[in-house]
């Protein structure tokens, strides 16, 4: 997970975890993960060109 994590970028979020284990707290961990991901990327427009996101609790700004 953290080297999937780790590998993940702005401009790249086709990296996936793809745990093949059992299903225990890990392997929903990882599914959930994956799902996250994919949301993400789903909601990213097609060209690339994001918009800033609002200021978070701490008011940094995340742009991805």
């Amino acid at each position: 997970m953290t080297s999937t994590a780790a590998a993940l970028s702005a401009s790249d979020l086709t990296h996936r975890i793809g745990y093949t284990g059992p299903a225990d707290e890990i392997g929903r961990l990882t599914t959930t993960f994956d799902a996250m991901l994919d949301r993400i990327a789903a909601a990213l427009p097609a060209n690339g060109v994001s918009q800033p996101m609002p200021p978070t609790s701490s008011g940094h700004r995340w742009l991805l």
